[in-house]
């Protein structure tokens, strides 16, 4: 189901993944801001190492929550796999919307807003793709391949928002990211349940 749901947006973010940051950060150096992209680079570069820090409390209920799960009892195992990923999903929104919060302070009237939008883009999602990909490494990673899928589309509904507004509102743009990361968080809901009612039948077929 999650391979499913983000093979659907692959190639369009696999295209703004791979440019947004080069392009972004090639055209924030033209325009004088080295600064704001040595910054951004510095971050993507220790992200496995603070994104893990932030991620690391919701991690509390990963262990009781597997257990319950093992065990066959769904409702608590989906209740705290919940808590869990609603904090991994809280941090990740908030870290996409001040991205796109703070980069666009560099910008000046005058000055083309597409290259601050990339760059934030590239800001907000670059660390979670990281931590993703080095979760796949190791063997898993769905959970994270969603949430980050959840990042992308939002981050990237919030820049066509600002880019196609005529008099875009930080406040109305918020929304842009938070309505599909609430989705994906409940479509990772959705999963967890699946798997415990079908953990739940195994136990009952072995008995």
């Amino acid at each position: 189901m999650v391979g499913t749901l983000t093979a659907m947006v692959a190639i369009p973010m696999f295209i703004l993944n791979s440019l947004a940051g080069i392009v972004g950060g090639i055209w924030l150096i033209y325009l004088g801001e080295w600064k704001l992209v040595v910054a951004g680079f510095l971050v993507a570069v220790a992200a496995p190492f603070w994104a893990s820090l932030l991620i690391l409390p919701g991690l509390l209920f990963a262990v009781p929550a597997a257990a319950a799960l093992e065990r066959g009892d769904g409702v608590i195992g989906t209740l705290l796999a919940s808590l869990t990923g609603l904090w991994s999903y809280g941090v990740v929104t908030v870290w996409c919307l001040a991205a796109f919060w703070y980069v666009p302070q560099h910008w000046h009237r005058g000055e083309p807003i597409f290259p601050f939008l990339l760059f934030s883009y590239a800001v907000a999602t670059g660390p979670w793709a990281v931590v993703a990909q080095k979760d796949a490494q190791s063997g898993g990673g769905e959970a994270a391949r969603l949430t980050t899928s959840g990042a992308c589309i939002g981050s990237a509904l919030f820049m066509g928002y600002v880019l196609l507004s005529r008099r875009p509102d930080f406040m109305t743009a918020i929304w842009f990211v938070i309505v599909p990361m609430a989705l994906m968080f409940l479509f990772s809901v959705f999963a967890v349940i699946v798997d415990a009612r079908q953990q739940a039948r195994r136990q009952r077929g072995a008995w």
